[in-house]
């Protein structure tokens, strides 16, 4: 297994952690919501580390060329720390703003 590959599952168990904390309540329907939201949107993302080299290849609908694989990935990467990169930005946003 890759470094890029184990990093992306320690960085998915996390988010699983917080975004599933037990002490948080929801109706069953913000759940089911909630979970295919989710992992939705993980699987996106790990698809893009995970195997760079078939998502770039795939020309679908409006996409009419191949991506390099590296770039895939790293933009792979970018979306799945998104939330981090927000959540940092709140907290500065809140300490020294408001």
């Amino acid at each position: 297994m890759s470094v890029s590959r184990f990093l992306s599952l320690i960085v998915f168990g996390l988010y699983f952690i917080v975004f599933f904390s037990p002490y948080q309540e929801r109706s069953s329907v913000e759940n089911f919501r909630m979970v295919f939201g989710f992992l939705g949107f993980n699987a996106l993302c790990l698809a893009c580390i995970w195997f760079p080299d078939k998502m770039g290849g795939l020309v679908i609908g409006r996409i009419t060329s191949t991506s390099p694989g590296c770039f895939v990935a790293f933009m792979g990467w970018v979306v799945f720390l998104l939330p981090v990169l927000g959540f940092i930005i709140y907290k500065i946003i809140y300490k020294y703003v408001l």
